[in-house]
């Protein structure tokens, strides 16, 4: 009878331990991120909802703030009118804006993913910030309809093998006192699949972000931030990998070596050579459209000859740009293409403030839908951009950040430093009036 007591005592005491030993376990596991995006980020065998897009949230190792925060289909979203049409205004002026900063450079921007990370970003301004956001994103539409007109390209992207592939997140500030409302996050999860990870800004944090948009680049964007300001509470990403091949491609026999008339002087290059079917012209400039495998085609437009490269892009307007690549001739071209790489990094704050939305960036801006309070601005908007095109096809990268920061820092405008002969006053407070006035020509 003793024997058959102490057995079950036995596998109780055993059981007891083992249950000990797994609750020991679940404490160690860091309840924040604590790394850089694994490998297993976003697997191709996740699920994904009726939306098409994925049912299962990014992961970081260590936690998942998302688990809440699952993408829920939008109902009757639809392309509001004149959504393409504002779209191409955003477009062509960060573009033209951008140009003329680098007057006779090299350039490639994405203007989609620029347009991601601030819609994405516009979802928790407010009053005025809000008005300039979405005027200059959207124009005359609505904030909800400039998210659903970028929900359904997004969706139109994840439902079929697209060549352009893109991914979105929020870091955020694990900092006492800063919280994010559910309602942000759940919208930008709702109309861009986004992520978010809670984690203390620092060292660690930085390479978090930077191997996000690595990952999502196909690693053509090494790193989107080399810092992050001491102030910074939140960095919105937007990040586009493009690897598309074209739909004829460029025989051995079709590559020659001709000259390129550059802007600095002539340059030897390589020439790919090849008839094709779609003319564009607008009475300033000849071009050719050459499609890809995978529903997207490359377009080029050639100033004529007399008319710079610089003017012609400052003479543009969205209405007669999006006229002409709509109202491409089925003619055939003789067109030669150039093979070429470019890589760009570009601060983004003068150009988006010039064009219509300066309040995000100072004391006054209102982003009281991210964390209840009047407490953000956007310090800064940095954008990377890389394509190279050659007689395969073409392969290209771009990330977006838009980091936010706590206003409790002033923001740093201008130098005064007393190192020079100087005049000093004490002022009553109470009238504003000098008390002492007096100068300082020198402190030895």
């Amino acid at each position: 009878m003793k024997r058959f007591v102490k057995r079950p005592f036995r596998l109780f005491c055993l059981a007891f331990a083992l249950l000990l030993c797994f609750c020991a376990c679940a404490q160690s596991v860091p309840a924040l991120p604590s790394g850089a995006p694994t490998e297993q980020t976003q697997p191709s065998s996740q699920p994904t909802d009726e939306t098409g897009f994925s049912a299962v949230p990014l992961q970081l190792d260590g936690g998942d703030l998302m688990a809440k925060f699952t993408a829920n289909a939008p109902q009757d979203a639809h392309s509001a009118p004149g959504f393409e049409e504002a779209q191409t205004a955003f477009d062509l002026a960060l573009f033209k804006a951008l140009a003329k900063e680098n007057g006779g450079k090299n350039m490639v921007i994405s203007p989609f993913s620029v347009m991601l990370a601030l819609s994405m970003t516009a979802n928790g301004a407010a009053g005025r910030t809000a008005e300039e956001m979405v005027g200059l994103l959207g124009g005359e539409l609505s904030l909800d309809q400039l998210n659903e007109g970028l929900y359904l390209i997004l969706k139109r992207l994840t439902d079929r093998q697209s060549a352009l592939t893109f991914a979105n997140a929020i870091f955020f500030d694990d900092a006492e006192g800063f919280s994010v409302l559910p309602s942000f996050l759940q919208t930008n999860a709702d109309y861009y699949n986004a992520g978010a990870f809670k984690m203390p800004f620092g060292d660690e944090a930085l390479a978090a972000i930077n191997a996000w948009v690595k990952e999502h680049t196909n690693g053509r964007i090494e790193k989107i931030l080399d810092d992050l300001s001491d102030n910074a509470r939140m960095v919105l990403l937007n990040a586009l990998a493009f690897d598309a091949e074209w739909r004829e491609g460029y025989t051995e026999q079709a590559q020659k070596e001709a000259v390129f008339h550059g802007a600095g002087g002539d340059e030897t290059s390589v020439m790919m050579v090849s008839n094709e079917d779609l003319f564009l012209s607008d009475g300033r400039a000849t071009g050719f459209i050459k499609p890809y495998k995978n529903g997207f085609s490359f377009a080029a437009l050639l100033p004529n000859e007399g008319i710079s490269l610089d003017d012609y892009i400052a003479s543009l307007d969205a209405e007669s740009l999006r006229k002409t690549l709509t109202g491409a001739k089925s003619v055939g071209v003789s067109a030669g293409l150039p093979k070429f790489d470019c890589t760009c990094g570009e601060l983004l704050n003068g150009a988006l403030c010039a064009l219509g939305m300066p309040t995000a960036f100072g004391g006054a801006a209102d982003f009281s839908k991210i964390d209840g309070r009047d407490d953000l601005y956007i310090g800064r908007v940095v954008h990377k951009c890389t394509i190279s095109v050659d007689n395969l096809g073409t392969k290209a990268g771009a990330a977006t950040a838009v980091e936010l920061v706590y206003k409790g820092m002033p923001q740093i405008e201008k130098t005064v430093i007393l190192d020079r002969p100087f005049l000093y006053m004490i002022l009553d407070d109470a009238t504003g009036l000098p008390v002492f006035m007096g100068t300082v020509n020198s402190v030895r």
